[in-house]
Formats: structure tokens, C-alpha cells, sequence
């Protein structure tokens, strides 16, 4: 049996996109019990249909499915919309591509169900040397922190590439930690980069939940190897695609 649940009052848009499938028994707080304050952003813009035991958030935002995801992830086992999730006509026409689609979602869910993921925050721990005491007054002092401001670009540009390079060389050594732990490098590693302050950057990356313990001896060996100036630090575990709410969060501010 196919049921609806309208998450807002407006009208449906003529194109919807999809965001994420989650199990159907896996419910938010209703949001009617709600008022527009208080109930979730990402989920109070969109549409949630049901199919066989299954639930796929749908809406017209294209930035609504890294919201919508890293909002349920906490909730249970969410799987984020790829490429082979086409666009919908309607709610009907999405409920009916659920319907057909159950299986494979399904168990990909529960491959996700398995799943950790862990967050590798890489800074530049080098001291920036620059005159942090500007002149007292007049256009001295102007100059003398627009200089600086200059000096702190310049540092975090000449950063970035070492940060990136930091980024590839932990996924890589974990991929092969993955390997040696038994698991598919390719199939069961899923990873985001999203640009930090300073120029560092923030590697999330999902994996089988067992290999917290990989993941602290890969970054242990790097850290040593990557030069001065480079700090790794790992966190986690968190559910499965909250790195979704990071990117969101990040192309919000």
C-alpha cells in the first residue's frame, strides 16, 4: 500500500528532486505537531512518500538533499540521492519509482546500517610569522593590517595544496588499511572533502564501523610523514552521512 505524507502546506512544484531513502519505520517527530519555528528546517521544505516499506524525502531545492540527509542521519540509516535517482513529476511518480526500486534501496541500507563514519580535520600547525601589533593610530595602523590581512591570505593559499595533498594521501592509506583489514577499498569507503578555515580542509569519511582502530594507526604513521605544519586529528565515530550536514552547514555560512 502507497501513503503520502505532506511535510509543508505549499503546493507540489512541477519538478521534484530526490534527497534520501530511509526505512519507513524510521519517523521524525510529526512535524504538524510542529509550528513553523520550531520544526526542522531541512524537513519542513519537503515532501516525505512511502512504498514498500520504504521512505524517500523529496522536495525542489537543490541544496535540500545534503540538508535532508545529514538532518535523518542521527535518525537511522539514510541513503543520500545519487545519480541513478531521476527527477519526479509528481509525488505519485516518485512513490511508483520507490515501488520498483525497494529492493536494491533496501539492501543498500542495510550495507549503510553497517557503516561508520569518522571525521579528519587537517590544519596548518606552523606559526604564522606576522607583526601582530599594528601601529597605534592614523593611516600607519591601516596600513600596517591590511599588510597583515595580506600576509594571512597568502598563507592560507600557499596552505590549501598541502592540505589537499594531506586529504589524498590519508584516503589512500586507509584504502589500503581497508584492503589488509579485509574489506573492499573501493566499495566500502565513501569519503567528502569540504574546505576549513586557514586553508586546511575536512576529509569525512564512511566506513565498516570496526575500523576506528585502522583509521587512528593510518593517521598516527601520516602525521609523522606529512612534514611540519601539518596536524591530523580524527573524530568519531558519527552516524553514516552526517558529513551531508557538514557540507550543507558549510555552504550555508
Amino acid at each position: 500500500m502507497l501513503t503520502m505524507t505532506n511535510a509543508r502546506p505549499a503546493a507540489e512544484p512541477a519538478t521534484l528532486r530526490a534527497y534520501a531513502v530511509m526505512r519507513a519505520e524510521t519517523k521524525p517527530t510529526p512535524l504538524s505537531a510542529h509550528s513553523a519555528g520550531d520544526a526542522p528546517e531541512a524537513l519542513s521544505q519537503a515532501w516525505r512518500v512511502e512504498a514498500a516499506g520504504l521512505a524517500l524525502w523529496i522536495g525542489d531545492d537543490p541544496a535540500g538533499a545534503a540538508a535532508v540527509t545529514g538532518t535523518l542521519a542521527a535518525m537511522g540509516p539514510v541513503l543520500p540521492a545519487g545519480r541513478e535517482f531521476p527527477a519526479f513529476a509528481s509525488s505519485r511518480a516518485a512513490q511508483r519509482w520507490l515501488e520498483q526500486r525497494a529492493a536494491p534501496l533496501r539492501e543498500r541500507l542495510e550495507w549503510i546500517g553497517e557503516r561508520a563514519e569518522f571525521l579528519v580535520t587537517i590544519r596548518n600547525s606552523a606559526p604564522i610569522d606576522l607583526e601582530r601589533a599594528p601601529p597605534p593610530q592614523g593611516l600607519a595602523r591601516l596600513a600596517a593590517l591590511a599588510t597583515r590581512r595580506a600576509g594571512e591570505t597568502m598563507a592560507r593559499a600557499a596552505f590549501r595544496p598541502r592540505a589537499e595533498a594531506a586529504s589524498r594521501e590519508v584516503e589512500s592509506a586507509f584504502r589500503a588499511a581497508a584492503a589488509a583489514f579485509g574489506a573492499d577499498g573501493a566499495a566500502d569507503i565513501d569519503c567528502l572533502r569540504s574546505p576549513a578555515a586557514a586553508g586546511g580542509l575536512d576529509l569525512a569519511i564512511l566506513c565498516p564501523a570496526p575500523m576506528e582502530i585502522a583509521l587512528a594507526a593510518v593517521l598516527r604513521t601520516l602525521e609523522g610523514r606529512l612534514g611540519e605544519g601539518v596536524a591530523l586529528r580524527g573524530c568519531g565515530p558519527w552516524p553514516a552521512y552526517s558529513f551531508a550536514r557538514l557540507a550543507f552547514d558549510k555552504t550555508r555560512s
